[in-house]
């Protein structure tokens, strides 16, 4: 169990108590075999999670990873570059995870992106939503593994220009907020349509893209809230669009 935010490789960042809280599980050690398994939580209703940075050199095999349990027991886990194996992902009420591979998230199986369980793979839809940060340093997908209901997702690319593109590859529908924070979010001929609450947001000098027939409407609909910074940018490359 997650004991604080910190790195995976830090043995202070994880404690046998299921409580998330009290000595570390054992010095000098972290979670890099097959026969564990890791919970990180620790925070309420996505506020004060615990967030572990995956620093390990490309790749980690272990036999399950829950990112929270509920939405009183949230986390989050960012990935970078870096790879999980194993058999079980899951993903609570309100946990976070940022997904730095040009893959994204591929579907259960298949040996791309930075999850990848071979057994079991669930994220939470009902009551809450489960939220996503592609936090690249160069071009990503959101890949085909990216459920069709999220509560929270982010662009928030740092690579150079030309290469800071997140293309997304799928309809969905988000629950909370929608942002584009850093680089280009290219929605293609997608959507990221609003259950009516939350807000989409453009900040200054990053970028929504657009392709087809799609508009600014039909591409984002439904936001309760709108909020683009006057150096932010939207471009329109599709065919007989308004």
């Amino acid at each position: 169990y997650s004991r604080q935010t910190g790195n995976w490789t830090d043995p202070n960042s994880w404690t046998a108590n299921s409580s998330h809280i009290g000595p570390i599980f054992a010095t000098g050690v972290y979670p890099n075999l097959v026969q564990d398994s890791v919970v990180v939580g620790g925070g309420n209703a996505g506020v004060n999670d615990h967030v572990i940075t995956l620093d390990v050199s490309g790749s980690v095999a272990i036999g399950g990873v829950a990112l929270g349990t509920s939405s009183t027991n949230t986390g989050t886990l960012l990935t970078g570059s870096n790879i999980i194996t194993g058999d079980y992902f899951t993903m609570g009420e309100l946990s976070t995870l940022g997904v730095g591979s040009p893959d994204g998230i591929t579907a259960l199986g298949n040996a791309t992106g930075n999850i990848q369980a071979s057994v079991v793979r669930t994220f939470a839809t009902a009551p809450l939503r489960t939220s996503f940060i592609y936090n690249g340093v160069t071009n990503q997908v959101t890949g085909n593994g990216l459920p069709i209901n999220v509560e929270n997702i982010a662009v928030n690319n740092s690579g150079p220009v030309s290469n800071n593109t997140v293309t997304f590859q799928s309809i969905f529908a988000v629950e909370g907020n929608m942002s584009v924070q850093q680089g280009v979010a290219d929605i293609n001929t997608q959507t990221a349509t609003s259950d009516g609450t939350g807000t989409m947001s453009i900040d200054a000098n990053a970028k929504l893209s657009i392709s087809g027939t799609n508009n600014l409407l039909t591409s984002v609909n439904n936001y309760a809230t709108y909020t683009l910074d006057i150096n932010s940018i939207v471009e329109f490359y599709g065919s007989a669009q308004t």
